[in-house]
């Protein structure tokens, strides 16, 4: 489908990229906070429900059970240590920096999609215990 998709868009519907984004204008740190949650969204949900956007997704869901760290967390790792890399090979931090952004952005959001309201119940369940065992 993503194949099907990307051919469409770039040969038979060209969308032309450089023009402003209709939520965030030309500002890169609204682009990057807006972009963040939207994969963040599409991320989390695909997680949540069994499915994966990519490789480091499948090692994220194996690694973040037997670590102990969030989905988002290990999927933030690994992407800065590829930003760093990324900025060190082409010499300029804008980029690298603007996508440890949208990617801090989509962590917290996957994160909340994935794991968030079952923390949020457990919260409030164990408070509670507390409560009245105090």
């Amino acid at each position: 489908m993503y194949s099907l998709f990307a051919w469409l868009i770039t040969d038979i519907f060209p969308i032309d990229v450089s023009i402003a984004s209709p939520l965030a204008g030309t500002d890169l740190l609204l682009c990057a906070l807006f972009g963040g949650v939207i994969s963040g969204i599409g991320s989390g949900l695909a997680i949540r429900y069994g499915g994966a956007m990519d490789g480091i997704e499948v090692m994220a869901v194996i690694f973040a059970k037997r670590a102990g760290v969030t989905v988002g967390t290990f999927v933030m790792v690994y992407n800065i240590i590829l930003y760093i890399i990324c900025g060190c090979v082409l010499q300029s931090w804008v980029l690298p920096l603007y996508s440890i952004v949208a990617y801090s952005a989509a962590l917290k959001t996957v994160d909340f999609i994935v794991e968030g309201i079952d923390r949020a119940r457990q919260s409030k369940v164990c408070n509670y215990c507390d409560r009245v065992a105090t």
